[in-house]
């Protein structure tokens, strides 16, 4: 914690602090020498982009809770002797969102420089940023929070040494500062920050005029997907030139329209170099597909796009304070006085820092193709935490992130990323002994077995990393979750938790995803107990590496009460399989009489049933024509692992499924896999093309492919088992804390 810094949290406090509020800082100091190095901590609420002496120097502030702020130490350059000015822009979003909990905004920095300390105070003065359009304005999605306007035409430069502020600008009063004692700084970063990665060059995939019929009281995505286009030559490229757009070749349009493809799906900052007149409207757009013949700016009210208005002449724009995923950009030029030269218009990959320690190679080519874009998937929804999609969301979700841990153990090897995710969970623990569904958040809705997931994921982490440091600060919580179950308890069985702010979630399969709320019934799911089951039986493991023995005589003793009755209230023995709900609340045909592949694949990896009954139900499994309810991508990882109890019957079987489902996606043209088969089809139209959950092909290619898995705490002893059977030749490389394994 540092509670001794001399800096104070600053911001204008006579400023009306809505919502989506940009406030630019800036501090003049000088120094008697010139200095190489100096180290800069700084935190705020909620976003940061930093310059000093006119050069970007960095931006990202960790995704934190705001009773216990995260700060970042970088190391700054390009100081000085004489004048040296520090200029930050700061964002604050104000409503929570599902990375996003309301905090209270301000921004704080020391500056450590030879003998001189720099610090936010009384000398920094502020303005409220010109540019941006403040308030409310449209957002992208309830989960992600706004988009953003930008008006460039009283734009100045602000963050250099040699402007002088006018009257606009103004200093701090005590009334503007709080102390960093009232207000500690809890910890730094725990993971490495985010490196930008060189711009990449669309080409060009559309071009054209539009017409535009939509009035300006709908949001300007769904304008943008509105709009008349007509496809034509209205602009002249030559090479890898600029782009040059001519304002008299409009005829009766309202603009000039262009579709840029990146190549393959990315995340990152948007960027924009651009010689233009001022008025001049920039409309960007951005998405994952070209379903509709243009990017789908607008789907189910969600707003993917933002608008930019240039200033006269030439000028770069970059917006630091929310990355955007997917693949294609699409911008609309309107308001056009002269013609317009696109010299950039991209994004800026943003990417965590990771080295593709892990491998996997095989006879066939599009096993290997699969591995390689489940990498690629896994990385792509790594930035702050582990992210379901960069596109739709950017949230923290415990099931999403148990697949993409299990998963990326064996691509990266890395075990700080995973250890800050579960840890940044784990801090949104509830009175009801849940978590928030995401973090860091607070939600009206909390999915109840995605806690239990969570616990799996702490025992995962230990397994495989054998930090029994990260084990100290999850057990206490993962005891909670359990402790907090056992007390609900009813006739032997969890009954699923009442009231509209549990969403029975299980998978997004036919009555798995929760669309009932569960008021006043009693209703037990079989997911849900199994899930516990599992659970406790790895908080067990857990409660033994802490030496609470009493801990794990108690999870053993009560998972097994729990294995004998659910066997005796879910096992339907006319069809030879568990049914799925039972109890008051399953009395309509659908619940009654559900059958799934998940409850089958989870009665096995919890032991419920016997060996004999166990092989019946792979069987059954491995069956196409097995009258249950399939399992979608992201839960195959139980109806994988549950097949693969049993690896010489089942081992073929299963990675012709993840050719089969993920060959597919790449055959019909993926670059990174899909939230669930249907593509950009599923959720009206809403699917995400790029979802950490979806890499779990990966985990099996090393774990079951290669055959390597840790029997020990951080592969102090592993099984050693390639699947020889499955393919002609296979080699790859398992990382581990104590160096590679080479198969």
């Amino acid at each position: 914690m540092l509670s001794d810094m001399e800096a104070s949290w600053v911001w204008p406090s006579d400023h009306e602090c809505g919502p989506n509020q940009y406030v630019q800082f800036r501090h003049e100091f000088d120094l008697v020498e010139l200095i190489d190095t100096a180290k800069l901590i700084i935190s705020c609420d909620t976003n940061y982009a930093l310059w000093i002496n006119g050069v970007f120097i960095d931006c990202g502030q960790y995704h934190d809770f705001p009773n216990h702020k995260i700060y970042d130490v970088l190391e700054i350059g390009n100081l000085k002797q004489g004048k040296n000015v520090l200029a930050c822009l700061v964002y604050y979003q104000g409503e929570g969102s599902f990375q996003y909990l309301k905090g209270q905004p301000g921004l704080i920095y020391q500056l450590e420089a030879g003998d001189t300390t720099v610090t936010s105070g009384k000398d920094t003065i502020c303005r409220i940023d010109p540019n941006y359009k403040s308030g409310e304005i449209d957002k992208i999605t309830g989960q992600l929070g706004y988009t953003f306007e930008y008006d460039a035409r009283e734009a100045d430069n602000w963050r250099e040494p040699n402007y002088t502020p006018g009257t606009d600008w103004s200093r701090l009063s005590d009334k503007d500062m709080l102390s960093a004692q009232n207000r500690p700084l809890e910890a730094i970063r725990p993971i490495k920050k985010l490196v930008f990665k060189d711009r990449i060059d669309p080409r060009i995939a559309a071009q054209g005029a539009f017409i535009r019929k939509t009035s300006d009281d709908t949001s300007l995505a769904e304008r943008m997907q509105t709009d008349y286009l007509s496809p034509r030559w209205v602009m002249d490229k030559q090479g890898n030139g600029p782009l040059n757009f001519m304002y008299d070749s409009l005829g009766d349009a309202d603009g000039q329209y262009l579709v840029l493809d990146l190549g393959r799906e990315e995340s990152g900052i948007f960027d924009l170099d651009i010689d233009a007149a001022a008025g001049t409207i920039v409309d960007i757009s951005w998405g994952e597909h070209l379903d509709d013949l243009r990017v789908r700016s607008y789907v189910g009210g969600r707003n993917f796009a933002s608008r930019y208005i240039c200033k006269e002449d030439r000028q770069r724009f970059t917006h630091y304070f929310k990355r955007l995923g997917g693949r294609y950009i699409q911008l609309h030029l309107s308001n056009m006085s002269d013609n317009v030269t696109i010299y950039y218009a991209g994004i800026i990959p943003t990417e965590y820092p990771i080295e593709h320690r892990g491998s996997f190679t095989c006879s066939d080519s599009l096993h290997n193709r699969i591995y390689q874009t489940c990498a690629r998937t896994l990385h792509l929804c790594m930035h702050e935490h582990y992210e379901d999609t960069p596109w739709r969301e950017q949230a923290l979700y415990a099931m999403d992130m148990r697949n993409q841990a299990l998963a990326g153990y064996y691509c990266f090897g890395e075990y700080d990323f995973p250890a800050a995710s579960i840890a940044l969970l784990g801090k949104s623990l509830r009175e009801d002994g849940f978590l928030e569904m995401c973090a860091p958040a607070q939600l009206s809705i909390t999915i109840p077995v995605f806690s239990l997931a969570w616990v799996l994921a702490a025992a995962d982490h230990y397994q495989y990393s054998g930090d029994i440091d990260a084990l100290r600060t999850s057990y206490p919580v993962a005891k909670s979750i359990l402790d907090k179950r056992a007390e609900s308890i009813v006739d032997g069985l969890l009954p699923v938790p009442c009231g509209e702010q549990y969403w029975q979630f299980y998978d997004w399969a036919y009555w798995l995803d929760g669309g009932e709320r569960i008021l006043d019934k009693k209703r037990y799911d079989a997911p849900l107990n199994l899930f516990y089951i599992l659970a406790l039986d790895a908080a067990s493991s857990l409660a033994e590496a802490m030496g609470d023995d009493e801990a794990k005589a108690a999870y053993q003793s009560l998972a097994n009460r729990l294995r004998s009755c659910i066997h005796e209230v879910f096992w339907d023995s006319q069809n030879g399989v568990y049914q799925t709900y039972t109890g008051e609340g399953a009395d309509n045909d659908s619940a009654r009489d559900h059958h799934c592949e998940l409850v089958q694949s989870l009665a096995i990896l919890a032991g419920v049933c016997s060996e004999e009954s166990a092989a019946a139900l792979r069987k059954r499994l491995a069956d196409e024509d097995n009258g249950l309810v399939k399992t979608t991508l992201s839960y195959s990882l139980y109806k994988f692992k549950a097949l693969l109890t049993d690896p010489d019957s089942y081992g073929a079987y299963v990675f012709d499924q993840i050719k089969r489902d993920w060959g597919y996606m790449l055959l019909s043209g993926a670059t990174s896999f899909w939230e669930t088969i249907k593509g950009a089809s599923d959720f009206g139209g809403a699917g995400s093309m790029c979802h950490g959950w979806s890499g779990i092909p990966a985990y099996f290619y090393q774990a079951y492919g290669l055959g390597i898995k840790p029997t020990a705490p951080g592969f102090a002893k592993y099984d050693r088992a390639p699947a020889s059977q499955v393919f002609k030749s296979i080699s790859g490389t398992v990382p581990t804390p104590h160096g590679p394994i080479m198969i």
